[in-house]
């Protein structure tokens, strides 16, 4: 048996090899595998010095280290003697499934062939779910340490023998087209079958129903590429919380890539093959919640209600139906309105004779064919078409998925896929938002509940919401002009409809010049009618703010600067502050536009205008931002940080200008071409990493490599512009003093009226404060008055009163006396008679 331990022992020793690492960029890698097998304990299988264990954890990943080479393992347990081991990839010293992943970064190619089975059982062992490998297809510089050489089909047939299946989102990571030149390193992702599923469905026995049913995440080569590639390209079609069926899901791994790659709330496979439900059941259901799959009929799915159902996918089923018609008709029904159908068809499979040769299919379709059925129910979105080679049709063609409208050289294709939506401009069915939250009673009096302000609600996520609107530029001018035809002239509707249709032309290089009229003076019409709902609200700076694009792509400047004043005039906080984006750069706006006619002082109270709008968004509470902090709005605060973003800028700009500073032609080209330059300095970026780390797609450094020379002729074009700009600033200088001692003076004129208007403003604050002591003496007065007449007249009562009881005691007084007179005559009279 080799000695690897020795051999690695003696590798790192050698002069250069220390600290070395397999990989370009730590961090990138670990991004990868965190996004690949998420969170969990995690074992690196031929650690090296340990930097990727190190740099997971600083990222919160539970990383554990083994390598063979007990010298390096000795330098990392220095740092932490806890997480790592010196151990052997045929013998891991852990016990059975201690790890959620473990990865093998360059370790396997460095095993002897006869090595690599019982590695393989020994990952399968130790791990829970995933195995993350990279393994090199070529000998290493040496000519010495890579003993075992291989494709990836060899590879992915060794992991299938050891219990595994291939990661269902391999392919996006990946890419389909990519595997069609691999050299060097490869990534290989795995995720370890049930135990039981291993035992009881065989490769021997999935090889028996291949032509029928097949598990594609079992099974290498292009065949199997390309059915997982459809899946993976559906995903960009599933918005949050999406219902999703999976229409005859075979033995289920389309539906697994579909729930593990998105956010949908739910995915149903459906198949009316009781063995492939079985099976479909025993090897994906483990671990995802949120799967299910049933037996059921395609042509009646008699189990789903009308409008229930988001998303249908249907992978090479209709040819296999006797009345497709009927699967499209119920397809429609249960569907939501903008919901979508993807179908995938073979392209003219024929053989010799002109007949299918597969006995299962019973149409066959080539694009016309399968165009003019679906159109018969739905809106037609985007036709992919795919090739893989190897097969029946087109046997030499390389691995591709294009856009088929898009494809430049009219290549023909072995399927096609097809997606197409329910139309969302109707009343009849009632508005459910699934797409922003997913519980029945959020907050109701959001401005994001659409059903109180739309008469059309289900057309926000088919047209207006980015990111999951119909992604064809073709269906979003179909919806948007039906909703002109139907919608009232001051709805919100038609405001949206607008927006959409104006930005389309706004993004059109080559506009037709009646186009742009057109739906110029369709958008002022709709911008000079007075808003009363927050939504209608929305919809009006919006399209004002459009507006003013628009004129200003035809050099209507001064048009332009007028609209997005009355941008500004509207407020946007009736709405939501989100839509202060709108504000702030429409004030950013107007300051570069007074900035480039040489208005400085302008352009500085315009950027002033922006910040102050960044300001007041930021004040109002943050639920406004955010909804319901338990299920909050995904797009608050990306909106938010593109509101700092531009007051950043603004704020740029004012130091720029500030006074004593002379604005220099560089900083009126760092003002004009803050973003721009921005964007330039990413793309750079991104594509010297894409070059650096080969895991992107070839297209996609072509198509970013493109856009940096784009931005860089545009830098060039902005140097000429800048170099007029100088000669114009030179021209300017003359009169520059003239300039500085008008400003002066005129700064003085202010001044002085500014003391004059503050004095007049403490005269007229003194008045009215006089004015209002005034008005409060009058109150008090009338008040006392009022007192005064009421005590006066209960004191005359009272006097009328003292009269009478005056009188009375006198009366009472005279009696008394008479009294005492006769009383002492008595008395007089009886001491007499004593006397005698």
């Amino acid at each position: 048996m080799k000695d690897y331990q020795a051999d690695y022992n003696s590798y790192w020793k050698e002069p250069g090899r220390y600290g070395q690492t397999s990989y370009d960029n730590v961090e990138n890698l670990a991004g990868v595998i965190i996004k690949m097998c998420g969170a969990g304990t995690l074992l690196d299988a031929g650690c090296g010095m340990g930097v990727l264990v190190r740099e997971l954890s600083v990222r919160g990943i539970q990383a554990y280290g083994m390598d063979i080479s007990d010298y390096v393992i000795g330098y990392s347990r220095r740092i932490n003697e806890n997480y790592f081991k010196s151990g052997s990839i045929l013998n891991i010293p852990w016990p059975d499934c201690s790890f959620d992943t473990v990865v093998c970064t360059d370790v396997l190619e460095h095993l002897q062939k006869e090595d690599i089975a019982k590695s393989l059982l020994e990952l399968y062992r130790v791990t829970r779910r995933f195995v993350f490998c990279t393994v090199s297809t070529q000998n290493d510089r040496d000519n010495r340490w890579h003993l075992t050489v291989e494709k990836r089909d060899w590879w992915e047939s060794q992991f299938f023998q050891a219990g595994f299946r291939k990661h269902t989102l391999l392919l996006r990571q990946v890419g389909y087209e990519q595997l069609e030149n691999e050299t060097g390193s490869i990534l290989l992702v795995f995720e370890k079958l049930p135990g039981a599923a291993v035992e009881r469905y065989s490769l021997q026995d999935l090889a028996k129903e291949r032509d029928l049913h097949m598990d594609m995440l079992r099974e290498t080569g292009r065949r199997a590429d390309a059915h997982i590639a459809r899946y993976t390209a559906a995903l960009r079609y599933i918005r949050p919380h999406d219902i999703v069926l999976d229409v005859a899901c075979g033995m289920g791994y389309g539906s697994a890539v579909l729930w593990d790659g998105s956010n949908a709330q739910k995915v149903i496979g459906l198949d009316v093959s009781a063995s492939a439900f079985e099976y479909a059941s025993a090897n994906y259901l483990p671990g995802r919640q949120g799967l299910s799959f049933e037996e059921g009929d395609a042509q009646k799915l008699e189990r789903f209600t009308d409008n229930s159902v988001d998303l249908i996918i249907s992978m090479e089923t209709i040819e296999h139906l006797e009345e497709p018609d009927l699967f499209l008709k119920r397809a429609l029904e249960i569907l939501r309105p903008g919901g979508r159908m993807i179908l995938s068809v073979p392209n003219e499979w024929i053989d010799e004779h002109g007949c299918d040769p597969n006995p299962y299919h019973m149409h066959v379709f080539n694009l016309d064919k399968i165009l003019e059925l679906v159109k018969k129910y739905f809106f037609l979105e985007q036709v992919y078409g795919q090739t893989a080679g190897g097969g029946l049709k087109l046997a030499d063609q390389p691995r591709r998925l294009f856009a088929y409208s898009d494809s430049s050289d009219g290549c023909e294709a072995e399927w096609y896929i097809v997606v197409a939506m329910k139309d969302p401009v109707t009343r009849e069915k009632p508005y459910v938002e699934t797409v922003l939250w997913q519980r029945e009673h959020y907050p109701k009096n959001h401005p994001h509940h659409y059903e109180k302000v739309y008469e059309y609600p289900w057309i926000q996520h088919a047209l207006v919401s980015l990111g999951w609107r119909a992604q064809s530029r073709e269906l979003i001018e179909l919806i948007g002009q039906r909703i002109l035809a139907q919608a009232p002239f001051d709805s919100a509707d038609r405001g949206a409809a607008l927006c959409i249709l104006g930005y389309r032309i706004l993004e059109t290089t080559t506009p037709q010049a009646e186009h742009l009229e057109e739906i110029i003076e369709k958008i002022y019409e709709y911008t000079s009618l007075k808003p009363v709902t927050p939504m209608q609200v929305r919809w009006s700076i919006s399209c004002l703010y459009l507006l003013a694009q628009l004129y200003l792509k035809s050099s209507r400047r001064t048009e332009a600067a007028d609209t997005l004043k009355r941008c500004l005039e509207l407020d946007y906080l009736y709405f939501s502050p989100t839509l202060a984006t709108k504000a702030v750069s429409a004030a950013l706006q107007l300051g570069t536009l007074s900035l480039a006619d040489g208005h400085i002082l302008e352009a500085r109270v315009w950027w002033k205008k922006a910040i102050y709008e960044a300001t007041r968004a930021f004040e109002v509470p943050w639920e406004n931002w955010l909804g319901d902090v338990e299920e909050p709005l995904t797009f608050g605060l990306k909106e938010a940080s593109q509101v700092l973003d531009m007051a950043s800028q603004a704020t740029y700009a004012l130091w720029l200008t500030a006074e004593n500073k002379n604005l220099r032609t560089n900083g009126m080209q760092d003002i004009l071409e803050f973003s721009e330059m921005s964007r330039l300095k990413w793309l750079s970026s991104t594509t010297i990493e894409l070059k650096k780390s080969n895991k992107e797609s070839k297209d996609t450094v072509k198509w970013l490599e493109s856009q940096v020379a784009s931005w860089q002729q545009t830098s060039e074009e902005k140097e000429k512009m800048v170099i007029e700009l100088q000669r114009w600033i030179g021209e300017l200088t003359k009169g520059e003093q003239w300039l500085k001692s008008q400003v002066k003076s005129w700064m003085e004129t202010v001044d002085q009226k500014d003391k004059e208007i503050i004095e007049l403003k403490e005269w007229n604050h003194s008045l009215a404060e006089t004015k209002q002591w005034l008005e409060h003496q009058v109150k008090s007065w009338q008040a006392t008055a009022a007192e005064k007449e009421q005590i006066i007249k209960e004191l005359k009562s009272w006097s009328e009163e003292l009269v009478t009881g005056n009188r009375w005691l006198e009366e009472q007084v005279m009696n008394w006396q008479k009294t005492v007179e006769t009383k002492e005559r008595k008395i007089a009279e009886l001491q007499a008679k004593i006397k005698e």
